[in-house]
């Protein structure tokens, strides 16, 4: 019986030596696994970093470039801008000078039809004046003939 006992020890401790090697490798295995899989994690984590700086860095660019166009946009409308208000004031002036010079034109025109008006009148009267004292005269004369 003791050596039943024995060989049953025996063999228990044979089954655990085993369990333990076999827990080791096991043990092992996972280890290895995990780190295998840490190492991959790891690495696809960089991975990802690097892609997401890329991202990062291209949208970056992108909006630099559009906000850089969209300044540049703004600054050649507001120069275009600038140059029409400043064609626009210039044609105003033009204009206002133009009105002026043709307002004083009228002036002189009106002025000189007033003054012709004045010598013809002038001249009108004084041909009648002439015309009845010839009328007159011839009147007078017509008169003086018949008496």
């Amino acid at each position: 019986m003791i050596n039943k006992l024995m060989n049953r020890l025996s063999n228990a401790e044979k089954e655990r030596d085993m369990l333990i090697k076999s827990a080791q490798i096991e043990e092992e295995n996972i280890q290895k696994n995990l780190k295998t899989k840490l190492k991959e994690a790891s690495c696809e984590k960089i991975k990802l970093q690097v892609e997401l700086e890329r991202s990062q860095e291209f949208i970056t660019h992108q909006l630099s470039k559009q906000l850089r166009d969209a300044i540049s946009e703004k600054n050649a409308l507001q120069n275009k801008m600038e140059i029409e208000r400043k064609a626009t004031e210039e044609l105003k002036n033009k204009i206002f000078e133009e009105e002026k010079q043709l307002k004083q034109a009228l002036q002189k025109k009106l002025q000189q039809l007033q003054n012709d008006k004045s010598i013809a009148e002038a001249s009108s009267q004084k041909e009648y004046e002439l015309i009845i004292n010839k009328m007159t005269t011839t009147l007078e004369k017509l008169a003086s003939a018949k008496k």
